[in-house]
């Protein structure tokens, strides 16, 4: 059985000024067999439209992370949470005028971190105020509620004052990005220790894989600022 099939096909030139379409004679066949086909083709790009030794339009870039931060950088400037997402705080204004000691965590709750890291800065924190810091400040790479909870679970008001970098902008601007995406399903932060002063980076501290309990930890510190 043969049908009549009317298209407009402008790849085929017209036989007079007046006529935009070409009639052709092909074997009936289901809509859905014709529309399909026609969709295949047009998705097809032609030898003379694709582009040579280009790859494909989608974007398969991934970040690159920034290099870390040393001894006389400046703290980025980000914003940090205290307590809740409605409690801000600004690196600029945590650090300005003061002697600051900034530690990253991987995680709050995490066992490393609750049972030494974090305790041991509490423990000593009148001892690190007495070399002439004013502040302690811990923050990780988990909302503000977990931080709250983790203060709070610590005992840690009045000694360490605990941040959120839930969004990772002072991780990812500090070069201190740790993938934990097995362990804990993202991006979180490596652990270390820091001395600031009015925000510049007087003494850095980083663990060599990440997430160990060495060079980062309070006693380490105390000592080394007991000798200045």
């Amino acid at each position: 059985m043969m049908c009549e099939l009317v298209f407009v096909n402008a790849e085929v030139p017209p036989r007079n000024h007046d006529a935009l379409s070409v009639t052709m004679r092909a074997p009936c066949l289901r809509w859905s067999q014709w529309a399909g086909r026609r969709l295949a083709l047009s998705l097809t790009p032609s030898p003379a439209s694709a582009c040579v030794g280009r790859a494909p339009s989608r974007s398969l870039a991934t970040s690159t992370p920034l290099a870390m931060i040393k001894v006389g950088d400046k703290l980025p400037e980000a914003t940090l949470f205290e307590d809740s997402p409605a409690n801000s705080v600004k690196t600029s204004d945590l650090c300005k005028g003061k002697r600051v000691i900034l530690i990253g965590v991987p995680g709050a709750f995490t066992p490393a971190c609750s049972q030494t890291h974090l305790p041991g800065y509490i423990k000593e924190a009148d001892t690190l105020k007495a070399t002439g810091v004013d502040e302690i400040v811990c923050m990780a790479v988990n909302d503000p509620f977990v931080t709250a909870g983790w203060a709070k679970a610590q005992g840690a008001e009045g000694k360490v004052r605990i941040l959120s970098d839930v969004k990772r902008e002072l991780t990812s601007a500090m070069g201190m990005d740790f993938d934990l995406s097995d362990i804990l399903g993202t991006v979180r932060c490596k652990r270390f220790s820091m001395v600031l002063q009015d925000g510049v980076v007087e003494s850095l501290d980083v663990e060599p894989d990440g997430k160990g309990l060495s060079c980062s930890l309070a006693d380490v510190l105390a000592k080394k600022l007991a000798k200045k």
